[in-house]
């Protein structure tokens, strides 16, 4: 379950797993060494971890975490838009990232993966 949730993970904050790989001064063949059953040396998930700002237990969860995203508008009297990850709250995320989550939400995998190719387009571009 790790490399779904590592998966998921990198979709969420819009990066490629081998460019996460790689901020984390590891190899872009690391994520391909890993299978659907293993799971990463201590040291490493603590780096994936602290990466994403989540815990080791969220990255080896069996179930999908649930994500939500508040925009201010039930439950957030500071007006702040809030990203919850399982039990991981991001509350850094301007109005216009979380319109993109929620957009992004809304689509199936096909075209959250064609988001991600033109977002990445767009990044090279500026």
């Amino acid at each position: 379950m790790f490399k779904k949730n590592f998966i998921k993970f990198c979709n969420l904050y819009g990066k490629a797993p081998t460019m996460v790989l790689l901020d984390l001064g590891l190899s872009k063949s690391t994520f391909s060494n890993w299978t659907d059953d293993s799971i990463p040396r201590e040291a490493t998930l603590q780096k994936i971890a602290d990466y994403f700002g989540i815990t080791v237990e969220a990255l080896l969860a069996d179930e999908e975490p649930p994500i939500s995203v508040n925009n201010g508008i039930i439950g957030n009297e500071n007006n702040n838009n809030v990203v919850s990850v399982g039990n991981t709250v991001r509350s850094d995320l301007g109005e216009i990232e979380t319109e993109l989550v929620n957009i992004c939400k809304k689509l199936d995998i096909k075209r959250k993966n064609a988001l991600l190719t033109r977002a990445y387009e767009l990044l090279d571009n500026q």
